[in-house]
């Protein structure tokens, strides 16, 4: 797998911009991760306004700019998308507090580690929100004792109290995740359909005799 090294949130759209005119034969962008992504665009943000951090803005005005800029780039990873790319973006989880309004009491749950004006951008922009995680039970011994015991890595597909999750592909809620591999189910939706190349000819005028060359263009399928 090419690997891209970003230092900057320009060369991260740049990138973005420059498949969207010419894919290179790639049928897959992975952005690895999302929240190290958005410290490069607020670091854009602080730079551009001179300021020491986003925060400096006060009011919460640093994280409207900062949503802008994500919302510039889901834009452009949609037009990608058109055109054939399947995009991945990956993101680190965080557990954190969630009052519920409707009932009583809060409990904790896993978030994707974004900011709160971005994180609900992803979410909806996104056709699957997959959550991945070390399935875990609590066992008991004979002496009563209590033991976590890691049942292998499972891949969340279906909404809960604890995570988010979508897809509209009927996945199973629960997809198992072997070393090297991905589930079938996952693999099959994200396999690539290679275009076709398509040979065309320019109409040759009635006047000349030779034939042009034929020019060959490819065509999305």
């Amino acid at each position: 797998v090419e690997r891209i090294l970003p230092t900057c949130w320009a060369e991260v759209t740049m990138k973005v911009q420059e498949f969207i005119k010419n894919q290179q034969g790639y049928g897959t962008l992975i952005i690895d991760t999302a929240d190290w992504a958005e410290q490069l665009a607020k670091q854009k943000i602080c730079d551009e306004l001179q300021l020491s951090n986003i925060e400096d803005l006060g009011y919460g005005k640093g994280y409207v700019y900062l949503a802008k800029e994500i919302q510039k780039l889901l834009n452009d990873l949609t037009i990608l998308n058109n055109k054939g790319m399947h995009i991945v973006i990956l993101a680190h989880a965080q557990i954190k507090k969630f009052e519920q309004p409707d009932e009583a009491g809060a409990y904790d749950r896993y978030e994707m580690k974004l900011e709160k004006k971005t994180s609900p951008l992803y979410r909806e922009w996104a056709n699957m929100v997959l959550f991945g995680n070390h399935k875990t039970y609590v066992v008991e011994d004979k002496n009563k004792k209590k033991r976590a015991q890691d049942a292998g890595r499972v891949i969340y597909t279906t909404h809960s109290p604890s995570w988010d999750a979508k897809n509209r592909e009927n996945f199973p809620s629960e997809l198992k995740l072997l070393p090297g591999a991905l589930p079938p189910e996952l693999a099959k939706v994200l396999e690539f359909k290679k275009s076709t190349p398509v040979e065309t000819k320019k109409e040759v005028p009635k006047e000349k005799s030779a034939e042009k060359p034929v020019e060959e263009v490819t065509e999305e399928t």
